[in-house]
């Protein structure tokens, strides 16, 4: 059965709506102090200046944070070691994530803050590039997005899907929404048996599943550097038989 693909009218309300969210969420960003000069690039300025003007073939993965931009790096280098006849962009959200993606990504190849889901945005990036396939890292649904990248037929895969237990609330305040948006994807790798129970709640049909299984797990080890201060406190530890307790993602 053919998917139905969102509409002009759907896509003036969804902007109308971005544009009535847009100064709070600005607001929300000054007072949490997670406001940084990308918010200009996610206007499709700056550095998408640059990316607008490539004529190859492009192939774009998005990631949201710095979790996800690990896996998409090691994705980016096992497509580019097989297909290099290729360009590639990568995106993100956070200014974690966009650091270690530009940190990671070739000069040959781009790296930019991902454009706000405005449908005008969004139809002049696809109008200006060769887009071979659009890879999203875990599940970052932006409606206009898809819904465009479906319109002109862009392959489009959903790459190590799950959904967190706070997301999973809101996913199923708008599960029509969802369902249509997941519909629209070429294939879904899913993370584990969490997230294929709750994606198919949602009403993903599971048809279109590759693969089951988090591929955070095949990441590489990041590189430690040995200096001076690290050994230095590794001896003051084994000295005084004290142990070392890190946390990380301590969100309330």
């Amino acid at each position: 059965m053919k998917k139905r693909i969102p509409g002009l009218s759907f896509r003036i309300v969804l902007d109308l709506a971005y544009v009535i969210a847009l100064p709070f969420t600005l607001i929300f960003y000054v007072f949490k102090r997670k406001y940084h000069s990308g918010w200009l690039e996610r206007l499709c300025l700056k550095r998408w200046a640059q990316v607008i003007q490539e004529d190859s073939p492009l192939v774009w993965i998005h990631a949201v944070s710095l979790g996800e931009a690990r896996l998409a790096v090691s994705l980016y280098k096992q497509l580019k070691a097989k297909t290099s006849s290729y360009k590639y962009l990568l995106t993100s959200i956070t200014s974690t994530g966009e650091g270690y993606l530009r940190n990671n990504v070739d000069n040959g190849d781009y790296v930019a803050y991902f454009p706000l889901d405005f449908s005008f945005v969004i139809r002049k990036i696809f109008s200006s590039l060769n887009l071979k396939s659009i890879l999203i890292i875990e599940t970052e649904l932006w409606p206009n997005f898809i819904a465009l990248a479906k319109s002109r037929n862009i392959p489009l895969g959903l790459i190590n899907a799950r959904i967190s237990d706070k997301s999973y609330p809101r996913y199923k305040f708008c599960r029509y929404l969802v369902k249509n948006m997941l519909d629209m994807f070429s294939f879904v790798s899913l993370s584990g048996d969490i997230a294929e129970q709750r994606l198919k709640k949602l009403g993903y049909s599971g048809r279109r599943t590759i693969y089951k299984g988090s591929l955070k797990f095949s990441l590489s080890q990041p590189e430690i550097k040995e200096d001076a201060r690290i050994q230095n406190f590794n001896a003051f530890l084994k000295q005084n038989n004290h142990k070392l307790f890190m946390a990380g993602s301590t969100h309330e």
